[in-house]
């Protein structure tokens, strides 16, 4: 509850200066941000965090997204999903999509569970598994131990709790840990989660890693296990100890993110 009030404030003191209101909203996201609202105990975002959400989705039109941490984002993301599948009839990508959205506290697995709209029903799946660790090189973060293997093209991460219960940050580890085997770009956003900004930074460098810190969002650009560059030493020394660390992007995510990557 204290972690829920903290979170709370600190969305109020720190507002994105993207005056989106409610009206400003897509009419199918205000459908899914009014549903989650009424059905979901979740303290939920900005609705500017709603809308980099959804549009980014509608944009790269994902088949297999992952979401690391259940709650109003789920019907968000699942919402841009199926707007995509309806407005692409042709895309056969699209009729075997899937959202898996993982969750280790069983208070909120069972509530998302309950929650997801019928219309959401054929490809969206929230899963129950208990924390874990994994590593790569140098990074040691906090991972969802039981993750269905999907080809995945996107991941949102806002999810496990960073000390994996510890108390000790760490980072959430599943997108390093599902890059590192995979051979097919996949992209990544990452809610208010400093230290696995940082840790993506870390493994892909800063050309791969932004920060936008008027809306407390990370952005990691479609990588691949080719992209992994802290095990290399000959990389780590022309990229992150080149010219400074992390790359700050003054300007706001929808007015900057390539549409061309879609």
């Amino acid at each position: 509850m204290i972690k829920k009030v903290l979170n709370t404030i600190k969305r109020t003191l720190f507002k994105s200066p993207l005056k989106i209101t409610y009206e400003d909203l897509p009419a199918s996201l205000r459908e899914a941000i009014d549903y989650a609202n009424q059905n979901s105990e979740s303290s939920g975002v900005s609705y500017p965090d709603y809308l980099n959400l959804y549009t980014y989705v509608k944009n790269i039109k994902p088949q297999y997204v992952l979401e690391c941490g259940t709650g109003k984002s789920t019907i968000v993301i699942a919402q841009a999903m199926l707007d995509n599948r309806e407005e692409n009839p042709n895309d056969a990508r699209l009729n075997n999509m899937k959202l898996i959205s993982m969750e280790d506290k069983l208070e909120w697995y069972e509530q998302s569970k309950t929650n997801i709209p019928e219309k959401f029903t054929d490809f969206v799946e929230v899963h129950h598994s208990p924390l874990s660790t994994d590593s790569y090189s140098l990074i040691t973060g906090v991972i969802y131990e039981n993750k269905p293997d999907y080809p995945y093209d996107f991941i949102f991460v806002d999810g496990p709790d960073q000390s994996g219960g510890t108390g000790v940050t760490q980072c959430d580890f599943d997108f390093i840990q599902y890059v590192k085997k995979a051979t097919k770009p996949v992209s990544a956003i990452i809610d208010n989660r400093k230290h696995t900004i940082l840790a993506c930074t870390l493994a892909f460098g800063q050309t791969k890693v932004s920060f936008y810190p008027n809306e407390a969002l990370g952005f990691v650009q479609p990588v691949t296990n080719e992209d992994l560059i802290i095990d290399d030493k000959l990389a780590i020394r022309s990229t992150l100890f080149l010219n400074g660390f992390i790359t700050l992007q003054k300007s706001l995510f929808l007015t900057t993110y390539d549409k061309s990557q879609a």
